[in-house]
């Protein structure tokens, strides 16, 4: 996945009037499998878009994000990722600092004419 992809997607998702959360990676610390920058998009139906490492990250960074829209508060939270689990690449797991921004469709007002007559 190319950093386009995921601006396409974002895009996409807005233009289809969907509230979404963009996470993206701001800080790693140990052997981390993704790296700065490195984003997912997280719809309010829980479909994502994009993967930091596997579906347990995955998955937990969705679940964040899901309560981040439903919320509707963006913020920093942090994951560790567990070596034993297979998770992160170095025998001491890793931590992801992640920022979850969430974004809305802009609003639209449609004012129509009453017919003539």
């Amino acid at each position: 996945m190319n950093a386009t992809s995921i601006y396409n997607e974002i895009q996409s998702s807005l233009k289809k009037g969907e509230r979404i959360a963009i996470a993206t990676v701001v800080k790693t610390v140990g052997a981390a499998p993704c790296g700065v920058g490195t984003k997912m998009v997280v719809r309010a139906d829980g479909t994502t878009y994009g993967s930091f490492s596997g579906p347990n990250i995955d998955g937990r960074v969705a679940h964040e994000a899901l309560q981040a829209i439903q919320e509707g508060r963006t913020y920093v939270t942090h994951f560790h990722m567990d070596a034993d689990q297979g998770e992160a690449v170095g025998s001491c797991g890793a931590t992801l600092e992640v920022f979850i921004e969430i974004l809305r469709p802009e609003p639209r007002l449609i004012l129509a004419r009453p017919p003539p007559g």
